[in-house]
């Protein structure tokens, strides 16, 4: 029974896919045993070993047991049947040949039999189609090219995940009989060999015979969970020149290499790439995929579900960094980001963004701190060019609201320090110079005791009276604050946001003022009044 058997054979039991990788006796036991590597982890009891003694290696830790080769597998399919079993076969076939044995009779008339005419419109429905989905169906297997290009010319389309392909080279056999094929999913699969070798193709009214591998035209691909490492990709990835979209998800990759081979990266990479899809590996910092920042046509980068904390493991270590000008959309939700000074690396690294993801990364588990002040600091360091943050379309009003609160948030943390570490904050903040030239230098008040300063402050300073509902705070701010500033002040003071309420300043006891040019420095508006009172009224 073993005979039938082979190293790195496809196999399905109920379903469940594996992969042979031992065939031989197991000492302890009588009779011959497969070792086999199972795609589902969870299916596996060891790594390949029975009483201490190794017999053979996992890719996956834990993955492999031990079966007998009397238990029977399915049954591996052809495409063309897998495709039948999906589209066609529904039981009818079978009750429609039975029937046919014998005329059907309805008040001693003969009917007409009508399950072949459903079947026959069935076929003709499977020739018109463009989306085929035949993942997990047990394809091991071609048919001819005639029967293919018979069956179902038209795909553009094409689902061939978690099937029982061993090489490469069966999957070319399907598609270069597909001549308007444009997307192919490949994803579960664990191939062997990655080698392909052209076919000729029937071509009418051609002088001369064209050979193809059927993946030129494919312009996207997915390649998920095949566990395919760099090197392999190597092989695979400049089968398929014309690929837009590129799907490696799950395999477990950590880094990009610069190289491969002694061939640059950018070699093995289709020069009409857009985006790339990463998710759900090992990547634990922006530099492990540099070597993407060289594909000039590169717009959208896909990275959720790493482990990406930082831009690099040694951020001194004077190697140059890549800069992805390229990049116009990129997705680094559910990474392991610590905190909001990742977002100034981003303004750095991606200048270009105009979409980004980032949301469900420790950077927002902060105590007693809401969604909203959190999208509020985040909206406030990124650059303008962000349009969309987290599936969400930022306003103007949202992006002033935003910024003003960050300037207010800086100048509170700069107030904290002495004078002489302002600078040391600022570099914390690389937005703040660009922030203060559009809305105006916020208040930065501290307890300093030198004498000089306070009586430079006295001659600056105001004292206003502020209040919002029922609460009343008293402050002392520079004359010279802007009224946009102002408002982010006003914002901070209340926890409210800036442009959703008015600004109205009374003189003493006389009718009040609104402030309602946000460039206008106050004071303009206080004279020389040394007490005010500033109502701030909800929009």
């Amino acid at each position: 029974m073993a005979s039938q058997f082979h190293i790195n054979q496809r196999l399905s039991y109920s379903t469940s896919l594996c992969t042979v990788r031992y065939i031989g006796t197991v000492d302890g036991t009588s009779g011959e045993w497969l070792g086999v590597e199972w795609d589902e982890p969870s299916r596996g009891k060891h790594s390949g070993e029975h009483a201490g003694k190794k017999y053979f290696d996992c890719i996956i830790p834990n993955a492999g047991s031990f079966i007998r080769p009397t238990r029977a597998p399915d049954t591996p399919l052809s495409f063309v049947q897998a495709l039948r079993k999906k589209y066609i076969d529904t039981g009818e076939e079978d009750a429609a040949k039975k029937s046919a044995e014998r005329p059907i009779e309805w008040g001693g008339k003969v009917v007409q039999e009508i399950g072949f005419e459903k079947i026959r419109q069935r076929l003709r429905k499977v020739k018109e189609l463009k989306i085929v989905m035949l993942d997990g169906l047990q394809i091991s297997k071609a048919d001819s090219e005639e029967l293919i290009i018979k069956t179902c010319p038209n795909i553009e389309e094409l689902d061939l995940s978690r099937n029982l392909f061993e090489s490469l080279q069966i999957v070319s056999e399907f598609c270069r009989c597909l001549p308007k094929l444009r997307a192919l999913r490949i994803s579960g699969n664990r191939f062997a060999s990655l080698k392909v070798t052209p076919g000729k193709v029937l071509k009418e009214g051609e002088d001369e015979d064209i050979y193809i591998t059927g993946f030129e035209n494919i312009t996207s691909l997915e390649v998920e969970e095949t566990l395919l490492t760099w090197e392999k990709l190597a092989e695979l990835l400049p089968l398929f020149p014309s690929l837009k979209t590129l799907d490696l998800t799950l395999n477990r990759l950590s880094s990009i290499p610069s190289s491969i081979a002694d061939s640059p990266f950018t070699n093995i990479i289709s020069s009409s790439l857009t985006e790339i899809k990463l998710e759900k590996n090992n990547f634990t910092t922006i530099s492990s995929i540099f070597p993407l920042a060289a594909i000039a046509s590169l717009r959208r980068l896909l990275l959720a579900h790493n482990k990406i904390s930082s831009i690099s493991e040694t951020p001194d270590n004077g190697e140059s960094p890549a800069i992805f000008e390229h990049i116009t959309y990129l997705d680094l939700s559910f990474n392991a980001i610590p905190s909001f000074l990742f977002i100034n690396d981003i303004n750095k690294y991606f200048p270009n963004v105009e979409g980004l993801r980032i949301s469900h990364n420790p950077l927002y588990h902060v105590p007693d701190m809401g969604a909203e002040e959190a999208h509020m600091l985040t909206l406030g360091r990124l650059s303008w060019k962000v349009r969309i943050l987290n599936y969400s379309t930022i306003t103007m009003q949202e992006r002033t609201n935003a910024e003003l609160y960050y300037l207010g948030k800086i100048a509170k943390e700069m107030a904290e320090v002495p004078e002489t570490e302002e600078q040391s904050v600022l570099e914390n903040h690389p937005r703040w110079a660009e922030l203060c030239k559009v809305h105006g230098a916020p208040v930065v008040s501290a307890n300093r005791n030198l004498e000089a300063e306070k009586q430079t402050l006295g001659r600056t300073l105001i004292e206003i009276e502020f209040k919002h509902n029922m609460k009343t705070i008293a402050k002392k701010i520079p004359k010279s604050i802007t009224i946009s500033a102002l408002r982010g002040f006003v914002g901070i003071l209340f926890g409210v946001k800036p442009l959703k309420v008015e600004l109205e300043l009374a003189h003493d006891d006389s009718h009040g003022v609104k402030l309602d040019d946000e460039l206008r420095r106050l004071e303009f508006y206080t004279e020389d009044h040394k007490r005010l009172q500033l109502l701030v009224l909800d929009k």
